[in-house]
């Protein structure tokens, strides 16, 4: 039997971080070059219900820019190219899983970005990683960032 080809791989990221944390975007472009693939850097900026969808994001440009940059420059060590793109929602977990299935990606990866709780216990608990688990047409897969300090 063949082995399945990854057509992409898709990394949701808040446009809360700072950054895209580094071990995600290692093990995506590990993948990505074993199968020739791309890697899709989905920035998402929650919007509350008491804003409108069009509110200002200050800064957005430049943290989008930044994130962009950062994953791309990491990817570019394995030859892989990173798509960026933003989308504002309310729902993080239902644009995830649309860009997905609208972008064709055959892997979701999705990580603790919180440096204080890095658990799976933690992932496992948060409510917009339990949806996508659930729910996703394909496989995700949790990243865990190495542990800081002793």
């Amino acid at each position: 039997m063949p082995e399945r080809q990854l057509r992409s791989i898709l990394i949701p990221v808040n446009t809360d971080q700072r950054s895209v944390p580094w071990e995600m975007v290692d093990v995506a472009a590990r993948l990505a070059a074993e199968r020739r693939s791309v890697i899709d850097l989905l920035a998402f900026s929650p919007i509350p219900l008491s804003e409108e969808m069009d509110v200002d994001l200050p800064d957005i440009d430049s943290r989008l820019r930044g994130l962009s940059d950062q994953s791309g420059s990491w990817a570019a060590r394995y030859g892989i190219a990173v798509r960026c793109r933003h989308e504002r929602t309310r729902d993080p977990a239902a644009t995830i899983l649309e860009a997905a299935d609208r972008g064709g990606a055959e892997l979701i990866l999705l990580g603790a970005t919180d440096a204080s709780d890095t658990t799976y216990r933690r992932l496992a608990r948060d409510t917009t990683a339990r949806r996508i688990a659930a729910s996703a047409r394909v496989p995700v897969m949790f990243v865990r960032p190495p542990r800081t300090g002793a």
